[in-house]
């Protein structure tokens, strides 16, 4: 009796199947490993942003009627913040920041609203878990359309939202030296 070398059709086949089967079990968790691991990162971004944002209020130390002059009133844009920040998502001009005086009842602080336009809902949504047990909130507000209806007439809590694929950080900081 000969012996012959290599395999049958019907071996081929069968590993052939078995892969595919692998692949298809594994391809839908990659990709959900994937978004999470995307949104992870733009919210480490985000926080770095909004700290930077916090930090360089500190340094300079704005009037409240300075907020609403350069280069405050345009901080994404500005290049001596972009490289005070040194955050990757301003350099992609992704996000928008609005830095809001609230002198009402003395209260003496300073909100501070980022905005970043995420490339769907479900990384919205993701971003927003990730940064929700920094900044608490976590819901989608229908109420936040663009980073100029986070006002002190019309004031969210702060937190981390979603509306669609936009995604809003509203943060209240002390303004100790009003």
């Amino acid at each position: 009796m000969r012996r012959r070398a290599g395999f049958t059709l019907i071996e081929l086949l069968i590993v052939m199947a078995i892969i595919a089967t692998l692949m298809a079990v594994l391809t839908p968790t990659a990709t959900g490993a994937m978004r999470k691991a995307t949104a992870t990162k733009i919210a480490v971004q985000l926080r770095n942003v909004e700290q930077a944002v916090e930090q360089y209020l500190y340094s300079m130390l704005p009037k409240p009627g300075d907020l609403s002059r350069a280069p405050y009133n345009n901080l994404a844009n500005d290049d001596d913040f972009k490289d005070f920040a040194n955050v990757q998502l301003l350099n992609d001009g992704e996000v928008g920041i609005r830095i809001i005086p609230d002198t009402n009842n003395n209260r003496n602080r300073i909100r501070i609203a980022l905005r970043y336009t995420a490339a769907n809902s479900v990384i919205a949504e993701l971003i927003v878990g990730t940064l929700r047990e920094t900044y608490g909130g976590g819901t989608e507000n229908t109420n936040i359309t663009t980073i100029d209806d986070i006002t002190t007439s019309n004031p969210a809590n702060d937190g981390a939202y979603y509306n669609g694929n936009e995604v809003y950080i509203i943060k209240s900081i002390d303004a100790f030296w009003w």
